[in-house]
């Protein structure tokens, strides 16, 4: 199955709703990995990402638009 497409302008909230979402599990599971310090690329590579989606989700919810990025200082930046 192909991933559901947004319409930017009018699914504005929904997106970042699953945005949120999306950053909550990905945030979870870094913490989960945690524990263990032969995960540890595992463990930042899910807080990364994690950062990525949240700041996503706060500028969706905003109304503020980003190009094509994941880099979380281009996004912060927003």
């Amino acid at each position: 199955s192909k991933t559901q497409k947004f319409n930017k302008v009018t699914q504005r909230q929904e997106m970042s709703e699953n945005f949120y979402k999306l950053a909550a599990i990905y945030y979870d599971v870094a913490l989960h990995t945690l524990v263990n310090m032969n995960w540890m690329p595992v463990t930042l590579s899910n807080a990364a990402f994690s950062c990525e989606l949240f700041l996503k989700a706060l500028l969706y919810g905003f109304g503020i638009d980003f190009e094509k990025t994941h880099g979380l200082k281009d996004l912060f930046e927003k």
